[in-house]
């Protein structure tokens, strides 16, 4: 759901939010953990949506959703220090530019 709404464009703006919400909905309506997008991970994520749109192949948009979705289940959400430190340990805060010309990734908490 989430890349059809994304590539079918039906509002004038705000296709990715609106697709993000979609794929989140249906996430939790299946007991899954939802997925949060960082700003560090922008480049990733869009690349991964045109490579499907372009050409058609899903391998890394797959790879891409998958790892933000790990990344996103081992966060800690329930509080709020803690989670500003995750956030900051893993480069979730990053400016995805900023991160391509220094080198940062975003990473798994525990693993930086």
């Amino acid at each position: 759901m989430h890349f059809v709404v994304s590539e079918v464009h039906p509002f004038a703006d705000g296709n990715g939010r609106v697709a993000r919400t979609v794929m989140n909905a249906e996430l939790s309506h299946v007991g899954e953990t939802r997925i949060v997008i960082p700003i560090v991970w922008r480049n990733e994520y869009l690349t991964s949506m045109r490579q499907v749109s372009r050409e058609r192949n899903v391998q890394l948009y797959m790879r891409t959703l998958g790892f933000i979705w790990r990344w996103t289940a081992a966060m800690n959400w329930s509080d709020p220090p803690t989670t500003r430190l995750l956030l900051e340990r893993t480069n979730a805060l990053v400016d995805s530019t900023e991160a391509a010309e220094s080198g940062r990734r975003l990473v798994l908490p525990g693993t930086s």
